[in-house]
């Protein structure tokens, strides 16, 4: 029997720290508030060296660290999450490029691209989980990225005491092991949408 699961998982944070003692210099809200509102001690903004492409890139060697040979990899997803200032660029079509050169990725290997927000971490798996299940390709790479802190805006007290920066990929495949995916759960509430 074959199952499909996450083979491999990697992560990069950036270096700058951020308190909650920092937030409070930048909003006003004292520190101790932002943790009784949020639960968030300290989170990572993205640093001027730091782009979504190179941070996914490093999330992405560092999971395939542990194998001792890069797997075949069919596809690439990433999920866009923080628009880049052009719309129209592509921020999976760049990583492509950068894999294709450390030779991770071939040159007809498809990539494709998500666009939402952090709970779409979970539409990225499923998509995967569906090219695999339909025999498309059997070993995908997800990957995602977000310097979201360049966006923020210290004045909107929702939002800038909340995010943080960093990457994240994850290697999803068919595989003789036991484990994997069982199923999925959705709901979806389009409502708050203009929010």
């Amino acid at each position: 029997m074959t199952n499909i699961k996450i083979i491999g998982s990697g992560s990069y944070t950036p270096h700058k720290l951020v308190s909650n003692r920092d937030l409070e210099t930048l909003t006003g809200i004292p520190a101790d508030k932002i943790r009784e509102l949020t639960g968030i001690e300290t989170r990572f903004h993205a640093e001027q060296n730091d782009t979504q492409t190179s941070m996914a890139k490093t999330a992405i060697l560092r999971l395939l660290k542990d194998f001792r040979a890069i797997p075949n990899i069919d596809a690439l997803i990433y999920l866009q999450n923080v628009p880049p200032q052009d719309l129209l660029y592509l921020v999976g079509g760049e990583l492509h490029e950068e894999l294709k050169k450390e030779r991770i990725l071939q040159e007809n290997n498809p990539f494709y691209t998500v666009i939402g927000g952090c709970a779409d971490w979970i539409d990225t798996l499923i998509l995967a989980y569906s090219l695999a299940k339909a025999g498309m390709h059997k070993t995908v790479l997800c990957a995602t990225s977000t310097d979201i802190s360049r966006s923020l805006d210290f004045n909107d007290y929702s939002t800038a005491i909340l995010f943080g920066d960093g990457a994240c990929a994850h290697l999803v495949s068919i595989t003789d092991e036991d484990g994997g995916f069982l199923k999925f759960y959705q709901k979806i509430d389009g409502s708050g949408c203009k929010a």
